[in-house]
C-alpha cells in the first residue's frame, strides 16, 4: 500500500472521528424514530455536518481536507485554470463559500427552483457559461439525486464540471454508478463504512448497533419493514 493511499485512509478516519466527537452523527435504531431522506429512504443514522461549524477545531479539520481535495481535483485538470466553486443547497453553501474565499475563486449556488420574483434566477453568484470550470461542493451524498440535479443545471449553462467534493457518502454501489454514468468525478472526505468502524472503535456503537447499521446499508429500502 502506497503512502498516499495510507494518508487517504488516515484522513477519512480522522474526519469520521471528528464528526462522531462533535455529535454530528445521530443514531436512531428504532424505525419509528428514523430519519427520512429526500429519496424516501428511512435511515437509522444521520450525519448533520452543520455541527462541524460550531467549533474552530472541527471547522478547520473539515475545511483543510476540503481544500486539499479541491486542490487535488483542480491540479488533475490544470492548476493554472480559473475555477468557480458551486454549492449544493443548503448544507454545502457555507463550505462552498469558505472554499471559494480561501482559493480566491468565483462562488455560485444553484436553487432547487428558479425564483418567482426579482430576476427569477435559478443560479446566483459568479456567472457560469461556456469556458467556466466548476467544482461542486456537497455536504452529504446518499442516492446522489440532489447533487446530480445541480450538475445538470451547471452543465446547462455550458460550464464544465470538473467534479464533486463532498464531506460524506453512504457509498452505495448504485450511487457510485450514477455518478460514473453521468461522467462526474466524485471525491469524499469520509464515508459511511469508515464512520461505523470509527464509532465502534470509540465504543459509540455496540455490536447490536453495528448489526442494525449493516442490515440497513445492504437493504435500506426494506429497513423497518422486516
Amino acid at each position: 500500500m502506497s503512502n498516499f493511499i495510507k494518508l487517504l485512509i488516515m484522513n477519512k478516519k480522522e474526519i469520521a472521528k471528528a464528526l462522531l466527537s462533535a455529535g454530528a452523527v445521530k443514531f436512531f435504531p428504532n424505525p419509528k424514530d428514523a430519519i427520512t431522506f429526500k429519496s424516501g429512504i428511512k435511515s437509522p443514522i444521520y450525519c448533520n455536518n452543520r455541527e462541524m461549524t460550531k467549533s474552530s477545531d472541527c471547522y478547520n479539520i473539515i475545511l483543510n481536507d476540503f481544500m486539499d481535495a479541491v486542490n487535488a481535483m483542480w491540479d488533475e485538470y490544470d492548476s493554472h485554470a480559473e475555477i468557480t466553486i458551486v454549492g449544493v443547497p443548503m448544507g454545502a453553501l457555507f463550505w462552498a463559500s469558505c472554499i471559494a474565499f480561501d482559493f480566491g475563486a468565483g462562488y455560485a449556488f444553484v436553487r432547487q427552483e428558479a425564483k418567482d420574483h426579482g430576476m427569477k434566477t435559478k443560479i446566483d453568484g459568479h456567472p457560469l457559461g461556456e469556458g467556466t470550470k466548476v467544482i461542486i461542493i456537497e455536504d452529504l451524498i446518499s442516492t446522489g439525486g440532489s447533487c446530480l440535479e445541480v450538475v445538470e443545471a451547471v452543465r446547462a449553462t455550458g460550464a464544465e464540471v470538473l467534479g464533486v467534493v463532498a464531506i460524506v457518502t453512504y457509498g452505495w454501489p448504485k450511487t457510485i454508478k450514477r455518478f460514473e454514468d453521468a461522467g462526474v468525478k466524485l471525491k469524499t472526505l469520509t464515508d459511511y463504512a469508515t464512520i461505523v468502524r470509527a464509532g465502534t472503535e470509540m465504543k459509540l456503537f455496540s455490536a447490536e448497533d453495528g448489526a442494525v447499521l449493516e442490515n440497513w446499508y445492504h437493504a435500506p429500502e426494506n429497513w423497518g419493514q422486516l
